[in-house]
Parts: C-alpha cells; sequence; structure tokens
C-alpha cells in the first residue's frame, strides 16, 4: 500500500557555549506535515492562465457552543395535596297551597304590599343625580387643593423675594458702613490709596470750580491758597491715620504672635483621636501674653499700675541684653512717675487718674 511521505524540514542552529569554547552547529528537524486533513472549502479557476485557488482554513478548531441553562420552570410540582369535598349543587324545595284536608301555620306570615314601580328612567335619573354630587364634591376637594397648593407656592415666593430683598439691603448697609470705615479708619494700603485718590479729585474739582468762577486774580489766588490749606490739613491727617493704622498692625500681629505660641499642642493618639497638651513653653507664652494685655489696659489703678510694672521688669531682667535694660529704664522711669502723681494728688495738686507713660 502507497503512503504519502511526510515532508520534513531541517534548519542549522548555532549554539554560544561561553567564552573561549568554539560554538556547536546542530540541526534541528522541522515536522511540517499538516495534524488533520484540512476542510475542502471550495475555489475558483483562473480562465486566463488555468491556476486552481482554494480557500484558505485555519488550524484554529472552533470554539465550543455554550450550554443551555437549567429549565427555571417546570410544569409538574414536587407536592401534591389532595382532598375530598362534597357539594350540595341542588336543593329540593316545594310550596304547599292551602286546601281542603290541610292545617296551615301562617302565625309568622306577613302580608307583603307592593311599592310603587320605580321605572328605568327613574332608576338612571337617580344615579346621574348621585354622579353629579359625587364629581360636585370631587371637583371641589380637587379645587381647594390646587388653590392651597398655589398659595403656598406664591407664599414662598413672596418669602423668598423679601428674603433676597432683606438680604440686598443688608449686604448694602455693609458694603457701606465698610466704605465709611475705610475712610474713617484706614488700615490697608488700598483704604489710603482711595482716601489719595479721593483726595486729589476732590482737588481738581475745587480747582476747576474756582477758576470757572470768574472772580479776580486777587480773589483767585485767595481761594486757591485756602483750598492747598485745606488739602494741606486733609494730608496731614491721611498721614496721622496711616501712622496710626501701622501702630494697630503691629499690635494686632504681636497679639497673632503671642496668641499662635500660647495655644496648647496638638498631639493625635494611636486611635486617631487628638488632644490638646499645654507644655512649659505655652504655659510661659501665656504669661507673656497676660502681662502683654495687662500693659495694653488703661483703666488701672496706680497701686494696680505698678504692680504689673514689678512683674514686667522682673520678667525683663530674666535676660540680659540692651533691649531689657531699656525696657528696665522705661519701668522704672513709668514707676517714679506714677509715685509723684500719687504725691501731688495726696497733696491735693490733682485729681486725674494715672496715664500709661510707656509700654
Amino acid at each position: 500500500m502507497w503512503r504519502p511521505q511526510i515532508p520534513h524540514k531541517a534548519i542549522d542552529v548555532e549554539v554560544d557555549c561561553g567564552p573561549g569554547v568554539p560554538c556547536r552547529l546542530l540541526r534541528v528537524d522541522i515536522d511540517v506535515s499538516e495534524v488533520a486533513r484540512k476542510q475542502f472549502l471550495g475555489g475558483f479557476k483562473h480562465r486566463v492562465t488555468g491556476s486552481t485557488y482554494h480557500h484558505a482554513v485555519t488550524q484554529t478548531p472552533p470554539s465550543a457552543p455554550r450550554p443551555r441553562p437549567p429549565p427555571r420552570a417546570c410544569r409538574d410540582t414536587q407536592t401534591v395535596h389532595q382532598a375530598a369535598r362534597g357539594a350540595q349543587t341542588l336543593r329540593e324545595a316545594a310550596t304547599q297551597m292551602p286546601r281542603p284536608g290541610v292545617v296551615l301555620d301562617v302565625s309568622e306570615d306577613r302580608l307583603v304590599t307592593p311599592r310603587t314601580y320605580v321605572t328605568a328612567r327613574e332608576v338612571q335619573a337617580v344615579r346621574q343625580a348621585a354622579a353629579l354630587t359625587v364629581q360636585r364634591f370631587a371637583r371641589g376637594w380637587a379645587a381647594r387643593r390646587r388653590a392651597g397648593q398655589l398659595r403656598g407656592h406664591k407664599e414662598e415666593r413672596e418669602a423668598f423675594l423679601r428674603e433676597r430683598e432683606g438680604r440686598r439691603i443688608a449686604d448694602a448697609e455693609d458694603a457701606r458702613r465698610r466704605q465709611v470705615q475705610r475712610r474713617m479708619h484706614p488700615a490697608k494700603r488700598t483704604d489710603f490709596q482711595v482716601l489719595e485718590t479721593e483726595l486729589d479729585a476732590w482737588r481738581r474739582q475745587e480747582t476747576a470750580r474756582i477758576k470757572a468762577a470768574g472772580l479776580g486774580p486777587d480773589k483767585e489766588q485767595d481761594a486757591l491758597r485756602l483750598l492747598l490749606a485745606k488739602e494741606t490739613r486733609l494730608l496731614q491727617t491721611i498721614d496721622r491715620l496711616r501712622v496710626n493704622a501701622k501702630y494697630e498692625a503691629r499690635d494686632a500681629a504681636a497679639h497673632r504672635t503671642l496668641s499662635a505660641m500660647a495655644a496648647p499642642k496638638t498631639w493625635e493618639l494611636k486611635n486617631g483621636a487628638k488632644v490638646l497638651v499645654h507644655t512649659p513653653t505655652t504655659a510661659r507664652a501665656r504669661e507673656l501674653q497676660q502681662l502683654h494685655r495687662g500693659l495694653a489696659l488703661t483703666d488701672l489703678s496706680v497701686d494696680e499700675r505698678l504692680d504689673l510694672l514689678l512683674h514686667v521688669k522682673w520678667t525683663a531682667k530674666e535676660f540680659d541684653c540692651r533691649l531689657t535694660r531699656e525696657i528696665v529704664q522705661l519701668i522704672d522711669r513709668e514707676a517714679d512717675l506714677l509715685n509723684r502723681e500719687g504725691e501731688l494728688k495726696e497733696a491735693g495738686f490733682g485729681d486725674g487718674g494715672p496715664e500709661e507713660l510707656g509700654s
């Protein structure tokens, strides 16, 4: 029996065996025979050249069909309950008419008198009247409910408008108050720029008004001189406000710094909770903050002021430097002035209270 020869293919592979070792040449045989006979899928033949072309087929086997899901319902139940019941569908009845030889009991009989006959048209009229009554009440209820909803929406809208108008008025009042505060007590650089801009605009307006008045040269010069004097006083006022704002900003910064230094430390525990802990550093900072606040008070008596100055003096003496020595000298001067003022007051030469002479 003749068998077709299986074609083979061989390649030469050069293997590197390492440094100093010559390379080995290996011959590798490759079996290119098909595993299974390919399926014939048809093809076509070229009319001119006579070449035959077959459709290609892949070697990948087709995927297995997806199994059908199990049935979810069946027509037979697993449990059957059987029971026997009897029913009487027919009932015998009879009527006995009076006749001779039969005595009937008529003690419980009653005489029924027929009422007035009601026609179908009258029944239909009664039903129609009842339906109209039900519709009238239902429509009234629906209308009252709709009116209540509209009334509620209207009240909510009016309340919203009133609240918005109130917020607008409050915002306008706050803006006006802030503008007045910026002009009466400026604190930022922009506030002073606004004041200077408005002062320059006022000066230009007044200068134009004086020149447009048609005054004589002497009177115009006098008016311009008065305008210059007013502008000078206003500039001095602005400079004084700038100095005050600088001092207030410095005091506020010192207060914030002392508050931050005196604040307790926040420690986080293992369970995630946080606790506030006062350390010796924060306690010392709190004492200094209290002394700083005490120095800013102006309603203390002479004895209270002297006691506060004594505490500040001993606190400053803990550090020996030029600044602390100047602070101690200032404290001694203020204490001396307070003592002299008290002696003058006792002698009857003055009735005023102590004033803060230094900090």
